[in-house]
């Protein structure tokens, strides 16, 4: 058993959760402010981070998702940001992996696609490319893949992972009621597996 206070300094563990470091990552998220990360209906159902669910060994490496991420600041000089009612569509993206982030410039790691005019206005799609490898090797779902994730400027508001894509995958974001709808199809991946393609149309 383990629980935690939002915005706050205080987070409990019986013996045995204190184990496992991403459930004291889960908690200490909750500490700074952030929700659990769902899937569909279930309120922990996306593995892709630490504040979902998913197995739990000792030695478990995961970090937060694309929207956590975001609201945290981390890896914040590889953030790119478009508007879906933005003119300058198809945009072609490079991500990498949050193990490859450095301080110094290179490929983006979190791509958002943010309705600034709807009726979402603040929230978006945040785009990942979930590399299973280094402070990452324990994420429990969508390894190696593109994860799309909706999250609102609000981090107390649960996140949802939506789409999990391979190298020719799609899915289309649906800014409902705004007619400004975007695809995003997963291009290509590098042949040593350290970076993705994605592009974006307006549909």
């Amino acid at each position: 058993v383990a629980f935690a206070d939002v915005n706050s300094y205080r987070s409990t563990y019986n013996d045995d959760s204190v184990i496992p470091v991403t459930r004291q990552v889960h908690e200490v998220g909750h500490n700074m402010g952030l929700h659990h990360a769902g899937e569909w209906s279930d309120e922990y159902g996306d593995h892709v981070g630490a504040m979902g669910g998913g197995a739990r060994p000792d030695d478990d490496r995961r970090c937060y998702n694309g929207p956590h991420s975001w609201y945290m600041g981390w890896y914040s000089n590889r953030h790119a940001s478009i508007d879906n009612d933005s003119s300058t569509y198809p945009r072609t993206y490079t991500l990498t992996g949050i193990s490859s982030w450095t301080p110094n410039s290179g490929p983006d790691v979190i791509l958002r696609v943010r309705d600034d005019t709807g009726i979402f206005q603040g929230g978006g799609f945040y785009v990942m490319y979930n590399r299973d490898v280094g402070i990452n090797a324990g994420t429990d779902e969508a390894q190696d893949e593109v994860a799309v994730v909706w999250g609102e400027n609000n981090p107390r508001r649960k996140s949802l992972l939506l789409a999990k894509l391979d190298v020719g995958d799609t899915y289309d974001m649906d800014f409902s009621g705004t007619s400004k709808d975007v695809r995003i199809e997963y291009v290509s991946r590098s042949s040593d597996w350290t970076t993705v393609t994605v592009r974006l149309t307006r549909i």
